[in-house]
């Protein structure tokens, strides 16, 4: 994680905070993204504010009490920052990601901004096709930065699948930290996923024709070890 003693405000996403906020929820993953630091805002008030120096150390402190057993799922830690309404987690994670490795990024900032932006709520939905029955969220859907770098679309095999939009974040969150350019999976069933990549012309239209692509590319290597 990087340095920094400046205090920086922490709140939650698409509530008119000013763009220098971090939006909430966020994570740091690590590289495999079996790991996880999550800020979380759990004072009263709609912000929170704290130093990337505090959360570091706060997380450290967390890694070593807590996750020095092997059995250990992480922990939490409260009162953190400038007003002591930051909480940090840290969790662990079990991604289902394959990385692409045929075109890199060009714009990490191009993602990072989709990440901050999308949907990221805690209650359950049934994503599925909008011919399909009962279907609350009608995919494929796709978010692209501003500057049109960065591209992310959310598929499903043909079947319905209940999920939150926080979990499906959570899959994109995983994706983009293993290898940038990747497709994950989300959904209680496992049928949603995703690709995410530098190029809209490289997705495909619907879930048949982006499942044939993962079945018959020869450029996927795992990311999930």
């Amino acid at each position: 994680m990087s340095a920094g003693s400046e205090q920086q405000i922490f709140g939650e996403r698409n509530t008119g905070l000013p763009s220098s906020a971090i939006a909430l929820p966020f994570l740091i993953f690590g590289r495999k993204a079996l790991c996880y630091i999550q800020p979380a805002n759990v004072g009263d008030g709609p912000t929170a504010h704290a130093s990337l120096n505090q959360i570091r150390t706060a997380a450290n402190t967390i890694i070593l009490t807590c996750v020095a057993d092997a059995d250990s799922r992480g922990g939490i830690a409260i009162n953190i920052g400038g007003d002591d309404n930051l909480g940090i987690i840290v969790g662990t994670y079990q991604p289902d990601v394959q990385c692409m490795s045929a075109v890199p990024m060009r714009s990490t900032k191009s993602c990072l901004d989709i990440l901050a932006d999308m949907p990221a709520t805690t209650d359950t939905r049934i994503f599925g096709e909008v011919w399909q029955a009962g279907v609350q969220e009608v995919l494929p859907i796709e978010y692209q930065s501003s500057d049109g770098l960065c591209i992310l679309k959310i598929y499903t095999n043909g079947k319905t699948d209940s999920t939150s939009w926080y979990k499906i974040w959570q899959a994109a969150e995983a994706t983009y930290a293993v290898c940038n350019k990747a497709q994950g999976r989300s959904g209680e069933e496992g049928n949603i996923f995703m690709l995410l990549t530098a190029s809209s012309t490289e997705l495909p239209n619907n879930g048949s024709q982006a499942i044939e692509l993962l079945n018959t590319t020869s450029t996927f290597i795992t990311g999930t070890s």
